[in-house]
């Protein structure tokens, strides 16, 4: 049987003299770890064209990166938003939200990381806190989510996350609390409608949402990166072989 395909999104590298799309090799690792194959999704504004690479797909995994435009979900840009090296990307803004109108559509499985929960939350609705933290832009108390002076590694498991008992991620990961690694000054504030919330830090910060109904389709999203934990945290490991095992019930002819 075939390999189920992941499309996985790329980044533009606007530093890198040749203006290169690319992404990170650990997503890659982790899909090939839980037995998919990855297809790298280019940015383009040619909608025929990226419809024509979504149409390969069994999965789309939306990975961590830049900030939301927050316009997107009527909001006035904050000082601290887009200051990163990425800047803010409107291209893949407007790619990502049209694959994940298409996925939701068509019910492929999808995962979110990071940023990909956060442009999965507003691509349905919902909208961000634009910068969390000691100098957050709202009244959010929230602990120190993006990195640690000890996080030199990716791995480093900053602080645990509890999963909220009799959903679908409870049921994935068989646990009811994981710790968690955390690279992230933006998260979601109003949750989406058609999302429900699974996991909460221990200020209150949503780490993980889904589909708010039981109808089957495969839909996680995640704050943390678990695609640096597979190899060495269970619940990371499943949590991906539960996302490829959704895309190859797709891939079956």
């Amino acid at each position: 049987m075939s390999k189920p395909l992941i499309g996985i999104t790329t980044l533009l590298d606007a530093d890198h003299p040749l203006m290169r799309l690319a992404q990170n090799e650990s997503y890659v690792r982790a899909v090939e770890a839980a037995g998919g194959a990855v297809v790298l999704v280019p940015l383009t504004g040619d909608e025929q064209n990226l419809r024509r690479v979504y149409s390969v797909l069994d999965g789309l995994l939306l990975p961590g990166g830049p900030d939301v435009e927050p316009a997107r979900y009527g909001r006035p840009r904050h000082p601290r938003t887009g200051e990163g090296i990425m800047g803010l990307q409107p291209l893949l803004d407007e790619v990502e939200d049209r694959l994940i109108q298409w996925a939701i559509s068509d019910r492929l499985p999808i995962l979110g990381v990071c940023r990909g929960m956060q442009i999965l939350n507003v691509a349905l609705g919902g909208t961000l806190y634009q910068h969390i933290g000691p100098d957050a832009d709202a009244d959010f108390p929230a602990l120190l989510h993006d990195g640690h002076e000890e996080a030199q590694a990716r791995n480093y498991l900053a602080h645990p996350i509890r999963i909220e008992a009799g959903t679908n991620l409870a049921a994935t990961l068989a646990v009811g609390e994981v710790a968690v690694n955390t690279f992230h000054h933006q998260a979601v504030a109003a949750l989406a409608p058609s999302l429900r919330a699974t996991a909460y830090a221990p200020d209150g910060v949503l780490e993980a949402a889904e589909w708010c109904e039981d109808d089957g389709r495969f839909v996680q999203a995640i704050q943390c990166h678990p695609e640096h934990l597979w190899g060495e945290q269970q619940w990371s490991a499943h949590l991906f072989q539960a996302f490829v095992a959704a895309a190859a019930k797709r891939a079956q002819p």
